[in-house]
């Protein structure tokens, strides 16, 4: 018999949803009853995965681009260029260096396959300004001391914008909105004459590690480039981040009913970490593993300080001050996340103890799931979507199927040229 885990009922429409969900996707009929109960769209549908219900939904339009827009992608970097702009954004591993300099590099957000070419790009052209929000300068500069050329490029090139606020840079209006997914991560509205452009970058609807879902953008936009790092119709991610941390929760509840007194979890850093923490502190409000103590350590704990600051006073996660392990072995009853590998002293002790467990990097989930992509891809006012960073098969067929404009960009740098567009 599986445990039953205690976890908050949280607030919201969540709570109108939830009794409908079935392994955390939401029904066709489910989705019907609830909009016609008066809950959004877009609050709804995020929810569905189920292709007959998208296949009865009519996309949301907008007029063509005026601007032949032409876009390369290579897996999580785009470039995108019209009239004499050339924006790059997200200089990732598989960036090439361009024989000119951009108008302007712009920063989603502080993953590493966002941003490994930064240092590079910045380096090669000096006098190019690059765009972040101020979370993300946050955590980039945590990796700064050991890159010179990203710390040289934070300390004078790099322009702070704060989340919602137009701004115009270079010649162009840009608007950074909040993308879930990471502390500081967010979408990018590119304004150039009379067209806009809205590049998600990764993005999660949903609650991850404390950090709000991603705000529903209310314009109309020429183009949106989405994310589409490849997931599953069927499976998780899912819409309710409750869903998506059970398992990881049951994991947990296992090793305790085995009388495992000492977990070590190991994770990355920058999102995974914290996205566990929020599901055992949860847990924990609601009266799960009482006897355990959670803590975090190494570059975890240095990142969910940021979390915590930022988040402390809007977050029922980090509402309350965090542990950390400040030992070099792991005590008694105390469940350790931790960024560094099994083979660091904290790790090495747990290991050798009777009582203890190791849990490798667990399945967690801080980016959109299918229904989010297809409810932001569907639902968003634009002429055309294009998918990048990755191939999902089942999101693309279905968006052409629901009668979506869609592109799949290469990740190799193919280019799509707008006014060609069929």
């Amino acid at each position: 018999m599986t445990e039953t885990i205690p976890y908050p009922t949280g607030t919201g429409p969540l709570n109108q949803i939830r009794p409908h969900l079935q392994d955390g996707q939401l029904p066709a009929s489910g989705a019907e009853l609830l909009i016609s109960q008066g809950l959004p769209w877009e609050t709804v549908a995020r929810h569905v995965h189920d292709l007959g219900w998208w296949r009865q939904q009519s996309p949301v339009s907008s007029r063509p681009p005026i601007l032949p827009w032409r876009i390369q992608s290579w897996d999580a970097t785009l470039r995108i260029r019209a009239s004499d702009v050339d924006i790059w954004i997200d200089p990732g591993p598989e960036a090439p260096i361009s024989g000119t300099a951009p108008s302007l590099v712009i920063v989603t957000h502080a993953h590493y396959d966002h941003v490994a070419k930064l240092g590079d790009i910045s380096a090669s052209f000096p006098e190019t300004r690059v765009v972040m929000s101020d979370g993300t300068y946050e955590l980039l500069w945590m990796r700064a001391d050991v890159d010179a050329e990203l710390r040289r490029c934070l300390e004078t090139r790099t322009t702070r914008l704060e989340l919602g606020v137009q701004r115009l840079v270079e010649g162009v209006e840009l608007t950074l909105l909040p993308a879930g997914h990471l502390l500081g991560a967010s979408m990018v509205e590119i304004r150039l004459g009379e067209d806009t452009v809205l590049v998600t970058g990764d993005f999660a609807g949903r609650d991850v590690g404390g950090v709000p879902g991603a705000s529903w953008p209310e314009g109309e936009y020429s183009l949106v480039l989405i994310e589409a790092t490849p997931v599953n119709q069927e499976s998780l991610p899912v819409a309710d981040s409750r869903s998506n941390r059970m398992p990881f929760l049951r994991e947990i509840a296992q090793l305790r009913s085995q009388g495992k007194t000492r977990i070590l979890v190991r994770a990355q850093a920058l999102g995974q970490a914290q996205e566990l923490y929020a599901a055992l502190a949860l847990a924990q409000q609601a009266g799960a593993f009482p006897d355990f103590r959670v803590r975090l350590t190494g570059f975890a704990e240095a990142v969910s300080r940021h979390y915590y600051d930022a988040l402390r006073a809007i977050s029922r996660v980090w509402g309350c001050a965090y542990y950390r392990l400040e030992t070099a072995e792991i005590p008694s009853d105390s469940i350790v996340i931790s960024s560094e590998g099994v083979d660091s002293l904290p790790a090495r002790a747990l290991v050798e103890a009777p009582d203890g467990a190791y849990v490798g990097t667990p399945l967690v989930y801080t980016h959109s799931g299918w229904g989010e992509r297809m409810t932001w891809s569907m639902g968003i006012a634009s002429y055309a979507v294009g998918l990048y960073g990755g191939y999902s098969s089942s999101l693309h067929s279905a968006l052409l199927e629901g009668g979506r404009r869609a592109k799949a960009l290469s990740t190799r740098g193919e280019e799509w040229l707008t006014e060609k567009y069929g």
